[in-house]
C-alpha cells in the first residue's frame, strides 16, 4: 500500500467550498503478479480489496470522504 499527498482533482466541493482548505490523500493498494493474468482475473482481485477496504473505510469520521477507483494499468 502506498500514501500520497495529491493536490484536489477538482477546485471547489459541491457545496462551493474550495478544495484548497482541504487535504487530499491517495492510497494506493498494489498486487505484483509474476505473470499478467486476464482482466476478468484482476478485476476479481480488485473487487476483492475493495470489499476487504469498505468496512474501513465506512469507519471513518463524519467529514472524511473517499472513493474507492479500480485502474488495471500495469506500471
Amino acid at each position: 500500500m502506498l500514501w500520497d499527498t495529491v493536490n484536489p482533482p477538482f477546485a471547489f466541493f459541491e457545496n462551493g467550498e474550495p478544495t484548497a482548505s482541504q487535504v487530499f490523500y491517495q492510497f494506493t493498494v498494489l498486487r505484483v503478479y509474476d505473470e499478467r493474468p486476464d482482466n476478468t482475473e484482476l478485476h476479481e482481485d480488485a473487487s476483492a480489496a475493495s470489499q476487504a477496504l469498505g468496512p474501513l473505510l465506512d469507519g471513518t469520521p463524519e467529514g472524511v470522504g473517499w472513493q474507492l477507483w479500480e485502474d488495471l494499468r500495469e506500471l
